[in-house]
């Protein structure tokens, strides 16, 4: 059987980590498919926010990046005939869209909306874009960029990937009288976790070690996790790791911090490079992410898969992960409920203690099921 040739368009990849999620759930699709699927991407040659492109890379030319074709682009070079070019050298089946306010998305499809190739199934990911939660941002710009492209030919055009039932809502929430919508989970890279057993470790009473780790926007929501720490009793650090892509809202952050007393120790480390993400985790007591929103949660997974517990706010998929004790869920309408999770763990209440074990056997197990891999498999295969 002739395989399906996908071309995704993407704002970045990796070697970026600056985009976070999104990148991970392109890295998998792409490990996982290939065999089934041909990928090809056309992305940026530098990450979010530089200003050099990456070093050793070579720009406005097909690469080989493990199992797919990568066309890493200069921002210049992405004319319309440019962009002919690429859809003649490919031939695609499908074109993947990675989001669905950034750039390289609306110049895309308005790119496509002129071309010859106009005809080609059009299949976008909008990563968490339409949740609640991340509507609130800009919600001006966003609320007319909707209604004004629920009205353009080529929008009407598009299928969505849902990475979950709650982004399927989401989705038809603002797109309803469109076309169809897959719904097929996020993949994980379980080839990175850890061979050997998840050692629990030792934790003195009345102190904790926090750990947040995000791109710092206010839909990540460390203002929240900062104030709920106020009235913490014992010994707290809470260490924080991403790059601080909103500057004012980063700042907003750090003079909360100020405000706490003097048992809380704060810190902002900065960026970290994904392949040291697993060895951060378990070092910490727990993963702290009350978020606004988010359609999978690849870091949730990524903390588990270390055997690292989370405390996470009810606007993820993740909602049933205290029936498997690898967890706690709150909602953010009270601040308090999380703080008592937090002094619990402190305090070395049995009914906080999570085997790290059982952890990162949860994280295995729902990892890439049979299931998530067919509804990838058939959403990429599709012919409609």
């Amino acid at each position: 059987m002739v395989k399906k040739r996908i071309l995704v368009f993407s704002g970045t990849y990796i070697p970026g980590y600056k985009g976070g999620g999104p990148i991970r759930s392109l890295e998998n699709i792409f490990n996982q498919l290939s065999e089934d699927v041909d990928f090809y991407l056309v992305t940026s040659n530098r990450d979010v926010g530089d200003k050099k492109p990456y070093t050793g890379i070579n720009t406005n030319t097909w690469t080989a990046v493990g199992k797919v074709s990568v066309f890493y682009i200069n921002g210049s070079y992405l004319k319309k005939s440019a962009f002919n070019e690429i859809l003649e050298k490919v031939k695609p089946d499908t074109i993947y869209l990675n989001s669905l306010f950034s750039f390289y998305s609306i110049y895309i499809l308005w790119i496509l909306s002129i071309s010859r190739f106009n005809r080609i199934r059009l299949l976008l990911a909008p990563r968490g874009e339409l949740s609640p939660g991340a509507l609130k941002e800009r919600k001006i710009k966003k609320f007319f960029f909707i209604l004004l492209t629920k009205h353009l030919k080529i929008y009407k055009n598009l299928q969505w990937h849902a990475s979950s039932e709650l982004e399927f809502f989401d989705i038809k929430k603002q797109y309803d009288k469109y076309r169809r919508i897959y719904i097929a989970s996020n993949l994980v890279n379980t080839t990175k976790m850890k061979s050997y057993d998840i050692v629990n470790l030792s934790k003195n009473k009345a102190e904790i070690r926090i750990i947040f780790l995000s791109r710092i926007t206010k839909k990540k929501n460390l203002d929240f996790a900062i104030e709920s720490l106020s009235n913490l009793k014992g010994n707290v650090i809470f260490d924080i790791y991403g790059p601080q892509e909103d500057q004012a809202y980063t700042e907003k952050c750090k003079k909360l911090v100020l405000n706490l007393p003097s048992n809380i120790i704060v810190s902002f480390k900065g960026d970290v490079m994904h392949d040291k993400i697993s060895q951060l985790f378990v070092k910490y007591d727990v993963f702290y992410f009350p978020t606004k929103s988010e359609n999978f949660g690849q870091v949730i997974w990524e903390s588990l898969s270390s055997g690292c517990p989370v405390l996470i706010s009810d606007q993820t998929p993740w909602n049933n992960i205290e029936n498997h004790r690898v967890g706690w869920v709150r909602s953010l309408s009270k601040m308090n409920n999380f703080s008592k999770v937090l002094q619990g763990i402190i305090d070395n209440n049995l009914e906080y203690y999570f085997d790290r074990q059982n952890i990162y056997n949860y994280a295995l197990q729902v990892a890439n099921t049979s299931k998530s891999i067919m509804a990838n498999k058939q959403m990429f295969n599709n012919n409609e």
